[in-house]
């Protein structure tokens, strides 16, 4: 009696613990993402399974990432079986400086985490103390070879392989496809694939079946260390981010930032208050307001991915994060790319329309900076703001430029998702440049849209 009282309470305990879900979601295969990492240690990155009651009972995986900034060391696992190979740059013509690691083990012990992954390995990596990389996201990505890469084998014989490939700042949700990649790099001649399997494979047929499957990346967040100019001391008066600092940051996206002040020694550290890589934008100004408020916090990289703009030169930074592979070692290297990469980030759109400047977006902007080739040395009539914004603008050096933000009376202001209408642009002046911020200080992607077509906006002036 007692016995069966037990065991009936445990079923209820495990019926409780475990909700009902809508639908199955797919296996997750995730790089671990690390913070705080200190440069100069080791780092040992975990690559697990979400697999549900599944049993892995091997892997295949290759692994991408940045061998100047993390030098390899070893791979270990519970695997009894386990194989490693680092592939060697110079063999693969390999230009970008890409690291790639091959690792596969069998058999897997079937047991799981509190928290239900299965581990499959851990990478050490010893981190450069280079300062070059101080303060930096280095993301550690899957990447395809050649078919077959990146598959797990269950138990019952069903392998698992790339349905969906996800980048680093992805939170996990299946609805969520903001951060997904899946494909993006397929049309390229890269020697590898970094957003899934693409044109690899004809077929995966196995034995004992298929099973679509979500591989996640990770990244190494290297510490910030040894920094004396505080991010968002803009008058370099010994006290970071105050409503001085606003005002000074202000003045200087309207006119010029007082170089006697910010020398170009410290001008990049002090201007790039959300640590982005893109100094002294709006998205800068936006992160201090966010500051101010207690919404964020100093040195806080919100948005590492956008750390890797400033990681490599542009010109040798197509997507995602390396310079061409030729698969022939004899064919001539691309010219340098000139554009954008391809867009893993939020984009509004900005159209003059009806004499008005106009900007649609699918979340909420809390800072635009526009600025117009504009003949004359001042406005015959002031510009309206048509939004609950402050607006401030200046005619400076043969040019109008146009500030939106809250303003500090009321720092949560913002212009909420949609599409509207900013200020009416006055005769004579010509859009030339426009940031765009969203509520947290992140810089997103701007496309102008003309009568001949759409055009990408650079992320900084040049």
């Amino acid at each position: 009696m007692k016995t069966a009282i037990v065991a009936l309470c445990c079923l209820t305990l495990l019926l409780l613990s475990k909700p009902a879900e809508a639908e199955q979601q797919l296996p997750i295969i995730q790089i671990e993402k690390t913070h705080m990492s200190i440069q100069g240690h080791y780092q040992y990155i975990s690559i697990f399974a979400h697999v549900g009651d599944d049993t892995v009972t091997s892997f295949d995986l290759t692994i991408a990432f940045q061998p100047d900034a993390l030098e390899f060391i070893e791979v270990q696992s519970w695997a009894r079986d386990l194989r490693y190979q680092q592939l060697n740059p110079a063999d693969l013509d390999n230009s970008a400086n890409t690291g790639f690691l091959q690792i596969s083990g069998y058999p897997i012990p079937a047991c799981r985490d509190s928290t239900g992954k299965t581990y499959l390995a851990e990478i050490q990596f010893l981190l450069s103390n280079s300062r070059e990389f101080n303060c930096k996201a280095l993301p550690i990505r899957f990447a395809w070879i050649e078919c077959g890469d990146n598959t797990l084998v269950l138990k019952d014989g069903e392998q698992i392989s790339a349905e969906r490939v996800f980048d680093f700042n992805w939170d996990g949700d299946h609805e969520n496809d903001h951060d997904e990649i899946t494909g993006n790099d397929c049309n390229v001649d890269w020697f590898a694939h970094y957003t899934g399997i693409c044109d690899l494979c004809d077929s995966m047929a196995t034995e004992g079946g298929t099973q679509p499957g979500v591989f996640w990346n990770g990244v190494v967040d290297i510490a910030c260390g040894g920094i004396t100019e505080w991010p968002g001391d803009i008058n370099q008066n010994g006290i970071d981010i105050e409503y001085a600092d606003v005002e000074s940051f202000t003045s200087g996206l309207l006119s010029e930032f007082d170089r006697t002040v910010l020398p170009d020694s410290v001008f990049a550290r002090v201007t790039d208050t959300n640590i982005d890589c893109a100094v002294a934008s709006v998205a800068d100004l936006v992160y201090m307001v966010r500051m101010i408020m207690g919404d964020a916090i100093p040195l806080n990289k919100l948005a590492p991915r956008r750390s890797e703009l400033c990681a490599r030169p542009k010109s040798v930074i197509p997507y995602p994060w390396h310079a061409w592979i030729q698969k022939n070692p004899n064919d001539p290297p691309p010219p340098p790319t000139t554009t954008t990469p391809a867009p893993v980030f939020d984009s509004v759109l900005v159209e003059i329309r009806d004499g008005s400047l106009e900007i649609s977006s699918d979340t909420g902007l809390a800072g635009i900076f526009a600025v117009f080739d504009f003949a004359r040395d001042q406005l015959t009539d002031s510009l309206i703001c048509l939004q609950p914004m402050q607006l401030e603008y200046k005619v400076f050096e043969g040019e109008l430029r146009v500030l939106l933000w809250s303003g500090l009376e009321n720092l949560t202001r913002q212009i909420l998702a949609g599409r509207h209408a900013l200020f009416a642009v006055p005769d004579g002046a010509t859009l030339k440049f426009l940031q765009a911020s969203d509520y947290n200080g992140n810089l997103l992607d701007v496309i102008h849209v003309t009568d001949s077509g759409q055009v990408r906006m650079p992320l900084v002036r040049e």
